[in-house]
């Protein structure tokens, strides 16, 4: 059923586009810059505004919100199946107000804030370790230019290069030598764990880290879990600890997701009902 008071938004950076039908499903296009969106937008009757979920979509999605708008936040690949034509912005536009209609549509939740702090946060870290990673592999591939090739993993890299630099016996050069020593760096180690590599890598990550805080903070503590904790930390490591506790939390999750299940604590224990 054809709801009149819907509106297919098309975000863009400065110019944005709009797409409504009115009773006689007769087609209104308006575009509007930037600066003017807004203060367009109060002024039209309460309605429901589909945007695809991009950059800056949340932001737009709060404003828009706060003046009274109900706001739908589609997935993008899913509003690229109901573009209709050459693909161009009012096409797009029409395209998100299709896709609002529909009964079984693929939202994306708003973000708060405070959200998206956090994924800011991770994705900065994430492209950081990202970063190092290039770097240990350029200076991998430049070693192996001299005839040098060491075994895998970053610690091995941190641990051989200074030795590498240092060796005169080695035949490297005195350019080669100060670029090496250049992207040296001896930073706190970080090392990203996987309990697979199916699924949504962000959920994982989060997962990984929170176990990571459990841990740190476990010893002197006796409730079960805890003493759980520390044996698995002395038999197995941290690392493999922590994988371990992000696994079950992660299996808990999706009981309390899908069998409408409760969370609890009793005495530290976290147990379901």
């Amino acid at each position: 059923m054809i709801k009149n008071n819907v509106i297919g938004l098309d975000l863009a950076k400065n110019i944005f586009h709009l797409v409504s039908f009115n009773a006689e499903l007769k087609q209104i296009k308006k575009k509007v810059k930037r600066a003017d969106l807004l203060s367009y937008i109060a002024n039209l009757p309460v309605s429901i505004i589909g945007m695809e979920a991009c950059g800056g979509s949340h932001y737009w999605a709060r404003e828009i919100k706060k003046l009274g708008h109900e706001v739908v936040l589609l997935n993008a690949r899913y509003v690229k199946g109901f573009v209709v034509g050459n693909k161009n912005d009012y096409n797009d536009a029409e395209a998100i107000w299709t896709a609002t209609h529909q009964p079984k549509r693929r939202t994306v939740s708003l973000k708060t804030l405070e959200q998206q702090d956090i994924q800011m946060l991770h994705r900065l870290r994430q492209s950081t370790v990202d970063e190092r990673t290039a770097v240990a592999n350029r200076i991998r591939g430049f070693l192996g230019e001299w005839g040098i090739v060491l075994p895998i993993g970053i610690n091995q890299l941190r641990t051989h290069l200074t030795e590498i630099i240092e060796d005169a016996e080695n035949g490297l050069s005195v350019i080669s030598r100060n670029l090496f020593a250049k992207q040296h760096t001896s930073g706190d180690k970080v090392v990203l764990l996987g309990i697979s590599k199916r699924g949504n890598g962000y959920l994982r990550t989060l997962l990984i880290h929170g176990a990571r805080s459990v841990l740190k903070n476990c010893q002197g503590k006796t409730d079960s879990l805890s003493r759980w904790l520390q044996a698995l930390i002395e038999r197995r490591g941290f690392n493999k600890a922590a994988v371990a506790l992000a696994n079950k939390n992660a299996r808990i999750l999706w009981v309390m997701a899908t069998q409408n299940k409760r969370y609890e604590v009793r005495s530290a224990d976290v147990v379901m009902s």
